[in-house]
């Protein structure tokens, strides 16, 4: 079943678009895509609070990815590693 908003002959062409990838260049875009959401979704948390740090941003994102206890496990990581 593909997604509503998509056309059949247009599914079918991004199947097929799919399958003549390598399995390498399938890995590559899965990677790509990956990264591309995430960094949406840190901008999304910037945007909701601009005035946080960086740090903040990426606790508030493992916290909403991985839950509190991974978010404050990295913080106390990040907080102990020596400043360069």
């Amino acid at each position: 079943m593909g997604p509503n908003d998509t056309s059949e002959h247009a599914r079918v062409a991004q199947i097929e678009a799919l399958r003549a990838l390598s399995n390498r260049e399938r890995g590559a875009l899965a990677m790509r895509l990956s990264d591309n959401a995430i960094a949406l979704s840190r901008r999304a948390i910037r945007r909701a609070n601009p005035l946080w740090s960086d740090f903040d941003v990426q606790v508030e994102w493992a916290r909403l990815h991985y839950g509190p206890e991974i978010a404050a496990m990295i913080a106390r990581w990040v907080e102990r590693q020596p400043v360069e």
